[in-house]
């Protein structure tokens, strides 16, 4: 690669603009590291779902090496405002949310999306992510700050942006996230059960075994089969999660809206995978995954851990079926995605991290009491609108003032949790 060689930029601004380079686009990822989280198909449609257009501005670079489309920034402007008045902008990925640290857990904090990037024809990383914060440096009239969520330690932006930037008129905090389990497909299956700890094959064996006298797996098979089996693991989903008193994925109408008609955009190019476990016609657990460029993203599950079959986990049976069809399919990864679920550790020892990055102007007066106020304002704000949402899952399954006991008490454990963790880090690091 020439050192000295220029990229040049075009700026994307508009969903109209967008469409029409749909597929060089989707060429582009196809033959980059990129994962199916910038397809065009994931992103564009987050984008129509999920951008506010009163505060989110477009802001998609596009990287050319002469007339080759080399590279793609899919980055948006988010603007907060105070009584019709923008006090402060930033720039995030697309198909991200607008906080650096996750509160919760529960609500999506970070988007539905598990990994953001920078999209790079192979052999260009390093002069796009090099004339990106070129671009940053000589417009940062454009934002406040730039909060990237979700860098995988396998993306570009996260083996490129903390080197190049040190030298940089920006300063830059990156903080861990969430770690990402996966599991290296085996040669058999035989061979995944023995590479588990004696107490897990074991476990695993049995459930195996013994699945199909208690219930049944099936493979969706159409259109209409998987739009059925769909709904089946939505209402599963939703139910556990809200019997637990949490808001679960379809909670949010937006992203309901969003999953349907990325499912429907993927189903005619072998994306989806999509199977369940029923007993006497009734659904007991579902799984959806995506498959893509060899790798199976292990996306949605549900199960009605009520139903007596539970104890032979129908659930991680269904993915014990993924990884037996990863094996057959030559499909080397299965990726868990994020989250440290316990059943994660039974599945696989192998994971990478996920980070977040703040990179800020070194210029810029974050010192400014009024504009700290109004962001902590903005976060109290987010706080008490999901505690409120959590309260009312409480309501709709106890009547007061029961629900009330419930819903204090859960967020009691909650609380005391993330103080025991706060604690464990900070011993960590002393």
């Amino acid at each position: 690669m020439d050192k000295n060689k220029i990229l040049k930029i075009k700026i994307i601004n508009t969903f109209e603009e967008l469409q029409l380079i749909k597929s060089d686009w989707d060429k582009l990822v196809e033959i980059s590291s990129a994962t199916i989280y910038q397809r065009s198909c994931w992103l564009f449609t987050w984008w129509k779902y999920y951008h506010n257009p009163k505060i989110d501005q477009m802001l998609v670079l596009l990287f050319y090496d002469k007339d080759n489309l080399v590279g793609i920034a899919p980055l948006y402007i988010h603007k907060d405002t105070f009584l019709g008045k923008v006090f402060f902008k930033s720039i995030h990925f697309m198909g991200s949310g607008t906080l650096f640290s996750k509160t919760f857990g529960l609500f999506n904090d970070n988007s539905p999306s598990d990994y953001s990037d920078v999209i790079c024809s192979p052999g260009f990383e390093r002069i796009v992510i090099e004339t990106l914060i070129n671009f940053l440096m000589e417009n940062k009239d454009l934002y406040d700050e730039i909060i990237f969520t979700n860098l995988n330690t396998q993306s570009i932006a996260y083996k490129y942006l903390p080197e190049l930037l040190k030298d940089k008129d920006l300063k830059f905090i990156l903080k861990e996230g969430e770690i990402c389990p996966y599991i290296q497909t085996p040669r058999s299956f035989e061979e995944y059960l023995n590479s588990r700890v004696p107490s897990v094959k074991r476990r695993l064996t049995q459930s195996w075994r013994e699945s199909g006298k208690l219930f049944k797996i099936q493979k969706s098979r159409s259109y209409d089969e998987l739009k059925s089996f769909l709904n089946e693991i939505k209402d599963l989903h939703q139910t556990k999660w809200n019997r637990i008193g949490f808001p679960g994925f379809f909670g949010n109408q937006r992203y309901e809206k969003f999953f349907n008609e990325f499912i429907d955009l993927c189903y005619n190019n072998g994306t989806i995978w999509c199977a369940i476990a029923y007993s006497n016609n009734r659904t007991i657990a579902g799984r959806l995954a995506f498959k893509y460029k060899g790798i199976f993203y292990d996306y949605l599950s549900g199960i009605d851990d009520t139903a007596p079959e539970a104890k032979r986990r129908p659930g991680l049976v269904l993915l014990m079926k993924m990884i037996n069809d990863a094996i057959t399919e030559n499909i080397p990864v299965i990726d868990l995605l994020r989250g440290d679920e316990s059943y994660k550790k039974d599945f696989t020892n192998l994971y990478r991290k996920n980070w977040n990055m703040r990179i800020y102007k070194s210029n810029i007066n974050l010192k400014n009491v009024f504009i700290i106020n109004l962001l902590v304002l903005k976060f109290l704000q987010i706080l008490i609108l999901r505690e409120i949402a959590l309260f009312k899952i409480w309501k709709k399954i106890y009547p007061l003032p029961v629900s009330i006991y419930k819903y204090t008490l859960t967020r009691i454990k909650s609380l005391i949790k993330k103080i025991n963790f706060i604690l464990k880090y900070r011993n960590k690091l002393l």
